[in-house]
């Protein structure tokens, strides 16, 4: 950010990994003014460096409907960011040393089938071979999830970043959060420049979220999220009635 230059935005995220890229081009794409403000670099930790897996399997079962809605978008992802992101269709699958084992997967695939889902089979011993020929012979079978897969994670995150970018929002690189307390009626956030031995320079005002009373904006060279003025409780009870 340059000095004195304003900046306005709907929505601050602060990580540009790969959650925090996913939630700005979603955001952006929903017409929301986005800002995304990462410490070193996009992808830099986690989101870039992991075994790239995309898997449903032995999900929590709280996290299987999303998980589901996930993979649904992993599916249609190379259209969307104009990148393959390295994703490829790869079964992944749990083994079962014994019966013991085997029965609580299979309890485990008739409780997501009574809740409507039917991603994880059941595969006996000899279609479980079908898949892991070299699996030991004490295996007695396992749980898959055969359209599950994997990606290249560093490729992913910055496909996801640059149609973040394309769709409007703005992502400022090297900028770590110094400071953050409060709740979310009340607080402050302070920005620095990461690695270069100052403070952000720039205005930045924005909505932290709609209708939560917060803005943000530049103080000596900070950024800061602070609560907005409260309006009177008679233009506060009109703009809630209708």
């Amino acid at each position: 950010m340059t000095h004195g230059a304003a900046h306005a935005a709907d929505l601050m995220i602060v990580g540009g990994g790969i959650h925090g890229c996913s939630a700005a081009m979603f955001a952006a794409r929903r017409g929301l003014d986005v800002i995304v403000i990462e410490k070193d670099t996009v992808a830099r930790h986690a989101s870039g460096s992991n075994a790239g897996g995309v898997r449903r399997l032995g999900r929590h079962l709280a996290e299987v409907p999303i998980s589901q809605h996930s993979m649904q978008i992993w599916y249609g992802l190379p259209d969307l960011v104009a990148d393959d992101c390295g994703f490829q269709v790869a079964p992944q699958i749990k083994v079962a040393e014994t019966e013991a084992e085997l029965d609580g997967l299979r309890k485990r695939a008739a409780t997501l089938r009574g809740m409507g889902f039917a991603h994880e089979v059941v595969l006996e011993r000899d279609a479980l071979r079908a898949h892991l020929p070299a699996v030991a012979d004490h295996v007695t079978g396992g749980l898959a999830c055969l359209e599950d897969g994997f990606a290249q994670p560093y490729q992913t995150t910055f496909a996801i970043a640059r149609k973040a970018k394309a769709e409007g929002a703005r992502i400022f690189e090297g900028t770590a959060v110094a400071h953050a307390g409060g709740g979310l009626h009340s607080g402050a956030m302070a920005l620095r420049r990461s690695g270069h031995g100052g403070q952000a320079s720039g205005t930045l005002r924005r909505e932290l979220l709609p209708g939560s009373g917060f803005r943000a904006q530049a103080e000596g060279g900070r950024l800061c999220a602070a609560p907005s003025p409260k309006k009177p409780d008679s233009q506060a009870e009109d703009q809630g009635s209708g």
